[in-house]
């Protein structure tokens, strides 16, 4: 596999890479959102909490590499909204947990399954290579990046 060396050649195709990105999300944004009263981040945290019963504030953040206190601000807007509940520990009233809700299920549920269709339908249109050679790329860089 031949490497990239020329610093101007990587930067090339960095400008590349991000333009296309820009005009991806420009389509999939108001396909996705618009319609939507929830924000990508308030998905992503709706998608944390749906992996497990209770969290944490902290925990939250920490698994989506933010502040606890970004965090917190949205976690005000989605209970406000009725999709999740807060509520202190039995067992030490210092500790608050997060959890979704039905409402928040089922909302989770409705813009996961809308979200699906519309990457699908454009995603799909893209040969099983390279789709395959895509997440190749991608995991790629995240291990380069990660270590």
């Amino acid at each position: 596999m031949k490497v990239v060396a020329d610093s101007r050649n990587v930067l090339i195709e960095v400008e590349r890479i991000e333009k296309a990105f820009v005009e991806i999300m420009d389509v999939l944004k108001p396909e996705i959102w618009e319609e939507e009263e929830i924000t990508s981040t308030q998905f992503q945290i709706l998608k944390t909490l749906s992996t497990r019963e209770k969290w944490t504030v902290s925990e939250i953040a920490d698994a989506m590499k933010v502040r606890a206190s970004a965090t917190t601000v949205i976690i005000d807007r989605l209970v406000k909204r009725g999709l999740v509940d807060r509520y202190r520990s039995e067992l030490d009233r210092r500790i608050v947990y997060v959890q979704l809700n039905h409402t928040g299920l089922d909302a989770f549920g409705m813009i996961q399954e809308k979200r699906n269709g519309v990457l699908s339908k454009y995603m799909s249109q893209l040969t099983d290579k390279q789709l395959a050679d895509m997440v190749e790329c991608i995991e790629h860089l995240s291990s380069i990046v990660k270590n």
